[in-house]
């Protein structure tokens, strides 16, 4: 056996055997004139596996410039070779010719009742993406991928966003317990400055008889935090140079109707990411049930994102077993971030670790931008 690139005269001489294969799965099948159809990239990354005349398996790719990706549109196996590894082999080897090529990833779409392929793929480095119709998006990162992984904080400070910025996947731990301590922890408050003084900001939530899951865990919308909340960011910055500007996109933000208190953080991390600018994918933990825990559980979402570096925070240095990801092949970095200082509102002396919040009252979108990209890029 051999594995040939399908060219157009490949693929017309032979068209009847692709149609044949195509068959052996009615929710797959391409027309003849759809297996011809032109597609830019099609005869550069297309490839078979070929048994003397007869095609075993091939792959139809094409590239997607939206996506600054290699699209895998069709990966069949004939029915009477399956189950003996050769599909595999020759994914491997196609994936294997496209790291040098200047491509930030491969994509593909599978049936989402498909759990088998799923699996297979996700072994092969991919991870879903999004979900369209009844199929799955999956992806798969080429090169050094770097990889970050948090907790989904409520409001956090800038370095948690330059932690995002600096990645190219950020995994949101939504499924372990949330931490245990007496008045709550970053998942549910943050400090801004109220009088010139930092002080917690707090979101109420539903305390459960047993440690739970972060994912699970309810805001306690009973109380009307939300309003106070509003009526002490009123009060403390209402005559901050950027009040109205900040207060316009984060009375929606802190009104949103919202049941679980990871959903609801998820969500404006990602519309600030957003307002910053900053392009990085998010992933949640969640979606890889993965069964592990300390640094095994890191490397796990690592390398299921197709990482290759992991970004870590500081703190990272206390727990976790650094032989562990060079054993993994997993290049290990710790952020270095100082923060940055500008004006603050009724306080001589800068006072960092505050909510990003305080950060846009005091410099606005535009300013905010600038100072986190000049710690991105320093030079």
């Amino acid at each position: 056996m051999k594995d040939v690139m399908i060219t157009k005269p490949f693929l017309t001489a032979n068209v009847q055997q692709f149609l044949d294969i195509l068959k052996s799965d009615e929710q797959e099948f391409w027309e003849k004139e759809q297996l011809l159809m032109e597609k830019e990239g099609k005869w550069e990354f297309s490839v078979a596996l070929i048994d003397d005349e007869d095609i075993v398996v091939f792959i139809i790719a094409s590239i997607d410039h939206e996506r600054r990706s290699i699209h895998i549109h069709k990966f069949m196996t004939r029915e009477s070779s399956r189950s003996q590894g050769l599909g595999t082999k020759l994914f491997q080897k196609f994936l294997d010719r496209l790291s040098p090529a200047p491509y930030s990833n491969v994509t593909l779409k599978v049936r989402r009742n498909n759990k088998k392929a799923q699996a297979l793929y996700k072994k092969l480095g991919f991870y879903i993406l999004d979900h369209i119709d009844e199929h799955v998006l999956m992806k798969r990162n080429m090169g050094s991928t770097v990889v970050a992984i948090h907790q989904p904080n409520f409001f956090p400070w800038i370095g948690y966003f330059h932690k995002i910025a600096k990645a190219d996947v950020f995994v949101f731990l939504d499924d372990i317990p949330i931490p245990q301590t007496g008045r709550g922890s970053y998942i549910n408050r943050v400090k801004i400055l109220m009088q010139g003084q930092s002080k917690w900001l707090t979101c109420p939530i539903i305390r459960g008889k047993s440690r739970q899951i972060i994912k699970d865990v309810r805001m306690d919308n009973q109380q009307a935090w939300k309003e106070k909340t509003i009526k002490t960011l009123t009060f403390n910055y209402r005559k901050a140079p950027y009040y109205k500007e900040t207060m316009e996109w984060l009375t929606p933000l802190l009104m949103r109707k919202t049941e679980y208190l990871s959903e609801y953080n998820m969500e404006n991390i990602r519309f600030i990411s957003n307002l910053l600018e900053i392009k990085t994918n998010f992933q949640l933990q969640s979606g890889f049930q993965s069964t592990l825990s300390s640094t095994e559980l890191l490397i796990d979402l690592v390398n299921c994102v197709g990482g290759k570096t992991y970004y870590s925070g500081k703190g990272g240095h206390n727990y976790q077993e650094e032989d562990r990801f060079k054993e993994e092949g997993i290049n290990l970095v710790y952020q270095d971030f100082a923060s940055f200082t500008y004006p603050q509102l009724n306080t001589e002396n800068f006072i960092s670790g505050l909510s990003i919040i305080d950060c846009f009252f005091n410099l606005g979108i535009e300013n905010s931008k600038k100072m986190l990209q000049m710690n991105l890029d320093p030079t």
